[in-house]
């Protein structure tokens, strides 16, 4: 499939599964494993560039759970976000040039916008306990602009 054919696909859910990678470093590492399944019943893995074709799967990883947990009495900040993703369009995919951004942050993976003005994306290793392993939500361009820094291109849009 090629990235542009997802423009106007809807997003079902968005799995994760983070491991440890066993290395000798002096710092442990953890690794991401994400995938997007579209309401269409598409799977498929964030690309790493634009000019890459999407990489399909025929079904779920069972090892990997939704970012969107059940509801509970202490909703978390993702759950609440769940409506302006979720059956929601994609409307344009980013990336950054060279992979940095403006404030010289390593970003690999392609960023992807649905019409809500929500963006998502995937760091796919860091050290472990730091949280930046996983899929990565912006509220909007702003927000990715705050948090990583501009620097990116559109490289699909509606």
């Amino acid at each position: 499939m090629e990235l542009k054919e997802l423009v106007g696909k809807k997003i079902h859910d968005i799995r994760f599964e983070i491991k440890s990678v066993d290395y000798e470093g002096s710092i442990s590492l953890e690794e991401s494993f994400s995938e997007v399944i579209l309401e269409s019943g598409e799977i498929f893995d964030i690309p790493y560039n634009g000019d890459e074709k999407l990489i399909l799967h025929e079904s779920p990883n069972p090892n990997q759970r939704s970012i969107f947990p059940v509801k509970s009495s202490s909703e978390s900040r993702i759950h609440r976000n769940a409506s302006n993703i979720i059956g929601k369009q994609i409307t344009a995919v980013y990336q950054y040039t060279n992979s940095f951004s403006s404030k010289n942050r390593e970003w690999e993976k392609c960023i992807i916008e649905l019409e809500t003005g929500f963006l998502f994306s995937e760091v796919i290793m860091s050290p472990k306990g730091t949280g930046h392993t996983g899929v990565w939500i912006f509220t909007s361009l702003n927000d990715l602009n705050k948090r990583i820094g501009t620097g990116y291109t559109k490289v699909v849009q509606a």
